[in-house]
């Protein structure tokens, strides 16, 4: 029986680290498509770059995203951020 527990327990915590790490790479993706669009107008400032890197919240690198998208210059995307 203890066998079957431990078997549990080591399937949730494989699956949170499963959820996490698609959660982490969905964020890594977005920030790096907000990037890729900004470098089309120039080279982005490193404390922009970071900042777009460093955020964890999804529904603000969709907003960022949607931004990147309208902006005609990193100028503009940093005055709306």
């Amino acid at each position: 029986m203890e066998g079957k527990v431990l078997n549990h327990e080591a399937r949730i915590i494989l699956n949170a680290g499963r959820k996490e790490g698609k959660i982490k790479g969905r964020l890594e993706g977005r920030a790096e498509s907000i990037l890729e669009i900004l470098e089309e107008y120039g080279t982005v400032p490193m404390d922009v770059k970071q900042q777009i890197l460093a955020e964890r919240k999804i529904d603000q690198l969709k907003k960022w995203l949607k931004l990147s998208v309208q902006v005609k210059s990193i100028e503009q995307f940093i005055e709306h951020m």
